[in-house]
């Protein structure tokens, strides 16, 4: 009974013009693991439990949303599916890298090669974007964007 809501939702949303080629492979995989256990409706428990088995927890939030959004579609046709409550995983802070910083050494080699590009004695092949053409780059003209707006 999952899989075939999953199927119809699927198909919804491809119909709508979504491609939704992931979240349909994340949808065939939760009703695959709750029909093994025996459930024929989402369960909260149930999306808990299939989202752990994801890495990190940015993943298990994905999952989860996806199966959520999933239950807030079938719901409408079936009311003993379960609704997982949307703020039950919550957004983790973004772990930054850690920035670089540059040597001395390092610095002195990117300004000598950036001179040497201005110059148009590099070895690269490098030239100023001025040489090329014979017109700077802020000169050309460019295409109007065409922007979306509704009505």
């Amino acid at each position: 009974m999952l899989s075939a809501a999953v199927e119809r939702h699927v198909a919804l949303m491809r119909t709508c013009g979504f491609v939704f080629d992931t979240q349909a492979t994340r949808l065939a995989g939760f009703a695959a693991f709750a029909e093994a256990r025996g459930d024929t409706h989402v369960r909260t428990a149930t999306v808990l439990d299939w989202s752990r088995r994801v890495d990190t927890h940015a993943q298990r939030r994905i999952v989860y949303l996806t199966v959520r959004r999933f239950a807030l579609s079938v719901v409408t046709e079936d009311a003993r599916h379960e609704v997982p409550p949307p703020d039950m995983l919550p957004r983790t802070a973004r772990q930054r890298p850690a920035p670089y910083i540059y040597t001395p050494d390092e610095v002195a080699a990117l300004v000598a090669v950036a001179d040497r590009a201005a110059s148009g004695s590099s070895s690269t092949g490098c030239q100023p974007p001025s040489s090329r053409s014979g017109r700077s780059r802020r000169s050309r003209a460019r295409k109007p964007t065409r922007r979306w707006s509704p009505g």
